[in-house]
């Protein structure tokens, strides 16, 4: 009975501490806002545009520049997270200070812009209206894949109807391979299979890896990718 209760409570603080961390967040902010004199009832509106543009801004990240480590899209997005919060605030600010309009009033119309606009520009931008959590679209499974954003996933179904892509096929459309080929099947290339032995023309073997070069392309067991490699 110790054990499950240890058990159970264990996993309550981890649920606690994994759902309030942004709200608490969120109440700092309040807390500084308060202490400035200023009631900021539009925090909500600001986690609602910072979490979609953020979340968005990661994927057209890795869509724009896939040659860039995975942390370096997660810090993009936080980017744009910042910058659409700092935007929804500094509205609030001119319609408070410039127009003259109620701050409590402003701050709810804040609310209600940002829950609109969100969900607006997701259903126009993914055709999906659901939260980006749970967002079922053909269009996002490029993130499952490291160094592959939407539109590369897009180009590379494109080029298997046509025709078996090969690696130089990824080459060309500005992939990179090392991240690449350990998740994707080309021609000549499939994941976790034996190197083809290499030639001549192609390249040459590592006698004490046993990794061959092969048009230019590492051919070798792949190796799981870790957050900042």
């Amino acid at each position: 009975m110790t054990d499950t209760w240890t058990l159970v409570v264990a996993g309550l603080v981890v649920a606690l501490l994994r759902a309030t961390t942004p709200i608490l967040f969120a109440a700092l902010g309040a807390l500084v806002s308060d202490l400035a004199g200023c009631v900021n009832v539009a925090l909500e509106g600001l986690m609602l545009v910072a979490a979609f543009f953020g979340v968005m801004g990661a994927v057209q990240a890795a869509d724009l520049w896939p040659a860039l480590p995975v942390w370096a899209h997660a810090l993009i997005g936080g980017g744009a997270a910042l910058l659409a919060a700092l935007v929804l605030a500094l509205l609030l600010a001119v319609f408070h200070l410039e127009f003259g309009a109620d701050l409590i009033v402003a701050g709810i119309a804040m609310n209600l812009l940002a829950a609109g606009l969100t969900v607006f520009l997701m259903a126009s931008w993914v055709g999906d209206k659901g939260s980006t959590a749970t967002l079922v679209s053909p269009a996002l499974p490029a993130l499952r894949v490291p160094g592959l954003g939407v539109g590369s996933v897009d180009r590379l179904i494109a080029a298997r109807r046509l025709r078996r892509v090969r690696a130089e096929d990824l080459r060309h459309m500005k992939l990179p391979l090392r991240r690449v080929l350990p998740f994707v099947i080309v021609d000549g290339h499939r994941p976790g299979a034996a190197p083809p032995a290499p030639t001549r023309a192609s390249g040459a073997a590592d006698a004490g890896t046993g990794t061959g070069v092969v048009g230019g392309v590492v051919a070798g067991a792949p190796t799981q990718l870790g957050l900042f490699g």
